[in-house]
């Protein structure tokens, strides 16, 4: 019995390499683009650090230009390789805000990655936060 409470009290945390959590947006598409194909599409990532101590996990969003607007269609937070001492434990997305203007749409979104880090001895839990937009920028917040 104490060896079983020993083998739980030891184990650190670890998330799988792999997509954690897809967002997709264009249900938050003007009316007019909701059921258009949308072929004008860019790909856009970048890294955000996760855990303590510092692990990577990815972000990856997905846009579409429609004339000069901008819009974030779907966001990505992936494992690009085993986190080993880190669990993401929950990924949120905000409300689109429009940080362009009424006759220029630019999409942007705040993301929030939490996660919980064990290194021995000590647990500790935190969120890592960017903002990104239809246009590519990336800000960790």
């Amino acid at each position: 019995m104490c060896f079983f409470f020993l083998l739980i009290g030891c184990q650190t945390k670890s998330t799988p390499k792999g997509v954690f959590k897809s967002f997709d947006l264009k249900s938050k598409l003007p009316e007019k683009l909701a059921n258009a194909p949308l072929t004008n599409t860019k790909e856009f990532s970048k890294e955000i650090p996760v855990g303590d101590p510092k692990e990577k996990a990815l972000i990856k969003w997905q846009t579409y230009q429609d004339e000069d607007d901008f819009y974030i269609v779907s966001v990505n937070v992936e494992v690009p390789q085993e986190l080993k001492n880190t669990q993401l434990t929950n990924a949120e997305i905000g409300e689109p805000i429009n940080k362009g203007t009424t006759e220029k749409v630019v999409q942007m979104n705040i993301l929030k990655v939490s996660w919980d880090s064990s290194k021995t001895g000590s647990t500790s839990m935190g969120t890592s936060s960017a903002t990104i937009s239809a246009t590519g920028e990336f800000t960790e917040n």
